[in-house]
């Protein structure tokens, strides 16, 4: 072998020597670089719980079950198993569900087995189910079929959102409808700034694409000692995801118990409206619980204070949580109780009535209003109320003007005005009659008119003011004021009194006469009737002016004596002839008037004139006779004209009896 080939064999069996020595050199090195291995906490695979083996591992792994073209949910994992049977095992799970291809609802779980092949995924371990708007819905499990696209979760569920928390049995969702229901008992507490409330029901059922929360096998509102409940409930919300925007309940609805100010409260209806007004404002609407069944309030107060409200329809408008107002519509009856005090109660097509802090201050009724105030109603057009001072102002129409009626008592007028205590005014075009129950049961009726018309209370004496007229038959009496007392047969009047009058003339009958004076006084129990200042008594045959008349009259009012004083003048009708005098009595029955004065005159119209103490007046016969005294037993005999001739004839006798002033 030639040198150049043993070289040639050398040079290459170093290398290849070499090149094994790199390689070994290599292995090497990369064996002693390589860290200690530590034991990594391994995903338990079905192959470690005795199940199938897993034959690939995914990072990222996503999953997309679809309703033709449109995703009906989607699941993605941190870390995912595949199995050999084509099931997967996630871990670190993202569920989101769709509706119409948008994003309606996620759920977050530790674990969740897929089954692509059925269309079926389990999510387990701390399953959180979100609704949107900080709602969540937490579960020890849920099962997803995608292709019934329902879901549903594994034992009870918990939920929880701003301001309110619960629980329920269980919580099924179907993707078709987008809804969701909790079932099997739902209790929910709501927490606000004063005490919490809690929810009870037996099923609630969320419906996505309406934005409608529904209780439709009832639901009870619970808070402190107050009870609410209805047959059947449902919140409206503003969108999916936004603000409440109206709360119906459908009867009947009722709410009861005691408010945080001791108030017993109870409230029945058959439909309840709550819609938002914008501005933490809510409106109210309660519809009856039946054609014949009105909605009914009633609230009674620590006091004993008792107020009712019943309506065909109520509707109210609250503000930060404080009721502003309340009105009653369609057949509408407002009553109020208090300790001692006779009620009240309105009864009107529409009552509206203002809050003020959250408690009753003021109301106006309209429509066919009637009151009833103790033992009398009123009716009118219109009614204004002021709670809190017990007052109220009634008003009429021309067509319709108000009425007054209570215990033997009627009136109508323009306007009445109430007071505590039963007092009353009644103003404009006053007029009525009152009865009066006599002794003997007999009842007597007396009309009155003016322009204003008050009493304090039902017991009480009856005001007229204003042009005031009361009378009887054919007996009137006017005045600027008048005041009757009907249980005394009393009556007082003062202000240009104008009075007709009638005297008993035994078997001649009653003959009238007007009486004007300042005041009147008459009392039917002391069968006394007297007239004050300025008197002027007009009949057909005299006029007779003094300061003052005092009658005695009987139990049918007709003047029976009478006692005149205070600078009596008498004028004769028939012949002109005048008498003055300090007083002077008369007798209706015998027609005789006696005059005394110191002295008594007596002019004619032609300048004749007679002086004496006593004078009196066969009114029957138009003659005059002076009636001496003891210390001047004189007197004349003075005839009509043309009844004698010459000076009268004066004869001394002595007086006679009984006739000593």
């Amino acid at each position: 072998m030639s040198d150049r080939r043993r070289w040639i064999r050398r040079v290459s069996a170093a290398l290849i020597v070499g090149w094994l020595l790199v390689v070994v050199g290599s292995y090497l090195a990369r064996k002693l670089s390589r860290p200690v291995p530590v034991e990594q906490p391994g995903i338990e695979s079905p192959t470690q719980s005795g199940g199938e083996p897993a034959v690939r591992v995914h990072k990222g792994f996503v999953y997309t079950d679809t309703v033709g073209v449109e995703p009906n949910f989607r699941i993605s994992a941190r870390e995912t198993l595949e199995f050999v049977s084509g099931r997967f095992e996630m871990h670190d799970v993202e569920v989101t569900f769709y509706d119409s291809g948008e994003v309606a609802y996620g759920m977050f779980a530790d674990v969740a087995r897929l089954d692509p092949a059925r269309r079926e995924a389990e999510a387990i371990g701390n399953a959180r189910l979100s609704l949107g708007s900080g709602v969540a819905v937490r579960a020890d499990g849920f099962v997803l079929d995608g292709s019934s696209r329902r879901f549903e979760s594994k034992g009870p569920v918990a939920f929880a959102g701003r301001g309110f928390g619960g629980t329920a049995a269980r919580v099924t969702g179907s993707l078709g409808d987008s809804t969701i229901t909790l079932e099997g008992g739902v209790s929910a507490s709501l927490r606000g700034a004063g005490a919490a409330t809690v929810l009870l029901s037996p099923r609630a059922h969320y419906a996505r694409r309406r934005a409608t929360l529904e209780f439709p096998d009832g639901v009870e509102l619970r808070q402190n000692d107050l009870r609410a409940g209805a047959s059947r409930a449902s919140l409206l919300f503003a969108s999916p995801e936004g603000p409440v925007r109206r709360l119906v309940m459908d009867g009947p609805v009722s709410l009861g118990g005691a408010l945080a100010d001791g108030s017993q409260v109870a409230f029945l209806a058959g439909r309840v409206e709550i819609s938002g007004a914008g501005e933490g404002r809510l409106l109210l609407v309660a519809d009856p619980p039946g054609p014949e069944a009105p909605v009914v309030l009633r609230v009674q107060e620590p006091t004993g204070v008792v107020r009712e409200l019943t309506a065909s329809r109520v509707t109210g408008e609250t503000a930060g949580g404080a009721v502003e107002w309340l009105e009653g519509q369609g057949k509408v009856l407002a009553r109020e109780s208090r300790p001692q005090v006779p009620p009240r109660q309105v009864e009107a097509a529409n009552l509206r009535v203002e809050f003020a802090a959250g408690q009753p201050k003021s109301g106006v009724g309209s429509g066919g209003v009637r009151l009833a105030d103790g033992g009398r109603w009123a009716t009118g057009e219109v009614i204004q109320y002021a709670i809190e001072g017990q007052v109220y102002a009634l008003r009429g129409t021309s067509e319709n003007r108000v009425r007054l009626t209570g215990d033997g008592f009627s009136a109508t007028c323009d306007g009445l005005e109430g007071a505590p205590g039963g007092g009353m005014v009644a103003s404009g075009r006053v007029a009525g009659k009152a009865e009066r129950r006599n002794p003997d049961g007999t009842v007597e009726t007396v009309h009155f008119a003016g322009d204003r018309v008050s009493t304090a209370s039902p017991e009480d004496p009856i005001l007229l003011e204003g042009d005031a007229r009361l009378w009887q038959q054919d007996r009137l009496i006017r005045a600027d004021r008048l005041e009757y007392d009907r249980r005394g047969g009393v009556l007082r009047g003062s202000g240009n009194v104008i009075s007709i009058a009638t005297f008993d003339r035994g078997q001649e009958g009653v003959e009238e006469a007007k009486v004007r004076a300042r005041a009147i006084l008459v009392d039917r129990g002391q069968g006394e009737a007297s007239y004050d200042g300025d008197v002027e008594l007009v009949d057909p045959r005299a006029v007779v002016r003094c300061q003052r008349l005092l009658a005695k009259v009987d139990e049918k009012g007709n003047v029976q004596q009478a006692l005149l004083t205070g600078g009596v003048q008498l004028t004769d009708a028939a012949t002109g002839r005048s008498v003055e005098g300090q007083r002077a009595t008369f007798d209706p029955a015998a027609d005789i008037l006696d005059i005394w004065g110191m002295p008594v005159l007596a002019r004619e119209a032609n300048g004749n004139q007679l002086k004496a103490n006593h004078l009196r007046w066969f009114r029957a016969s138009g003659t005059f006779v002076v009636v001496g005294e003891e210390d001047n037993p004189s007197e004349a005999l003075y005839h009509a004209e043309g009844g004698g001739k010459g000076l009268p004839i004066v004869r001394k006798t002595p007086p006679p009896p009984g006739r000593r002033p």
